[in-house]
């Protein structure tokens, strides 16, 4: 395995703005935000790793995943968006922190698993599946 780091604990958005949209629904044209996403996140356009997002204030971890196949933008970013979908996990940008670890393809599920079974020994269960939060004691020293 690499000797990779985590990265900083980072906010994802650079500037909110306001865009209109037509909702075919109610036949009128509203108003909704749209995310410039930070300089950061964007150069992981092509990386493939290991992410995690916390609540900004509480700093409780809430879910850790990967993406393979230099996807890691577009994978982070999915979370962020509205989906028809139940079963696909969305956030509000504007309460996240993010952390990354880049990582090669065949390592990204492997770490992801360490990092999950790290959260899950720092403190309650972290429950990817149920949207569960887990709060753990910051600890720079540690990657969770």
């Amino acid at each position: 395995m690499s000797a990779a780091t985590w990265s900083p604990w980072r906010q994802p958005i650079a500037r909110v703005r306001s865009v209109d949209f037509w909702n075919r629904r109610e036949r009128r044209l509203e108003k909704k935000p749209a995310y410039d996403w930070a300089e950061w996140l964007r150069a992981l356009d092509g990386e493939s790793g290991v992410y995690a997002f916390r609540d900004r204030e509480t700093h409780g971890i809430f879910y850790i995943g990967h993406s393979r196949t230099g996807r890691l933008y577009s994978t982070i970013t999915r979370h962020w968006q509205s989906w028809a979908s139940p079963t696909n996990r969305t956030f509000d940008p504007t309460w996240c922190e993010c952390r990354v670890l880049l990582c090669s393809d065949e390592e990204a599920p492997i770490l992801e698993a360490i990092a999950i079974q790290l959260a899950q020994d720092a403190g309650e269960p972290l429950d990817n599946e149920q949207n569960g939060r887990s709060y753990m004691p910051d600890d720079d020293d540690q990657p969770f």
